[in-house]
Formats: C-alpha cells, sequence, structure tokens
C-alpha cells in the first residue's frame, strides 16, 4: 500500500513538473509601465516631486516608443517576414539615438550623484537578464 501511495505521488510530481510553465501575466500600458519605473527610480535615486513631474513625461514617451518598436517587429513576425539586415540595423540605431536622447534629458535632470547610479543601476539590470539568457540558453541545451 505504500509503495502504491509512494509511486503514485512520484508520478504526480514529475507529470506536474513535466508541464511547461506559461506566465499570464497582464500585460501593462505604457501609462501603468510609467508609473511603475518613476516609483522605483524615486526609491532608488530618491527623486523629489520636481524631478518627479519632470522624468514622468519622458518615461512615457519611452515607454510608447518601445510599444511602437515591439508592434513593427510583432507585424513582421506575425506576417512570416523578417526583417532585412539593414532594416534592422536602422531599428537599432533609431533605438540607440532615442535612448541617448533621453539619457540626455536625464542628465538635465538628476544630481550628478542620481545619474551615476542610474547608470550603474541600468548596468546591474542589463548583467542580470545577460545571466538569465545565460541560464536558459543552458537549460535548453540539457532537455
Amino acid at each position: 500500500m505504500k509503495t502504491i501511495i509512494v509511486t503514485l505521488a512520484l508520478a504526480f510530481t514529475t507529470l506536474t513538473f513535466a508541464q511547461k510553465r506559461e506566465m499570464n501575466r497582464e500585460k501593462a500600458t505604457p501609462e501603468k509601465q510609467t508609473e511603475i519605473q518613476l516609483k522605483k527610480m524615486t526609491t532608488d535615486l530618491d527623486l523629489t516631486s520636481d524631478q518627479q513631474e519632470k522624468i514622468k513625461p519622458i518615461l512615457l514617451e519611452q515607454a510608447q516608443k518601445r510599444e511602437e518598436h515591439k508592434e513593427v517587429f510583432k507585424d513582421h513576425k506575425e506576417s512570416g517576414e523578417k526583417l532585412s539586415k539593414e532594416e534592422r540595423t536602422a531599428v537599432r540605431e533609431k533605438m540607440k539615438s532615442e535612448k541617448e536622447a533621453m539619457k540626455e534629458k536625464f542628465s538635465n535632470i538628476l544630481s550628478a550623484e542620481q545619474m551615476e547610479k542610474w547608470e550603474n543601476n541600468k548596468m546591474e539590470k542589463r548583467e542580470k537578464v545577460k545571466e538569465r539568457i545565460k541560464d536558459k540558453k543552458a537549460n535548453k541545451s540539457t532537455e
């Protein structure tokens, strides 16, 4: 009897973990993304209310542009056609110039200390993403 229970528990556990996990997260609107990002920046950088008011439209504009870029890639993916190398390069360059413009706007609003901390936070986040991608690739190769 015990062996049957243990066997059933093992089978159930194995089947449960074998299922692919999908995250059913609610897609945040650019406005919601802006609010979340502004709250995080406020706590991380100790922003004043004046700085918050100046940064909010910049973050909103950035979120809206990010959505536009996602739509372009999504439309191409759904249609089955790939962007040419030149088109991908053009999109990357556009995104890079937008990031530089945002950084310039932030440098006019944030103090030197806040700017340095913001840059460090971005680098840490980038490293975490790289780690996650590396781990995901390692997990796929073992499957």
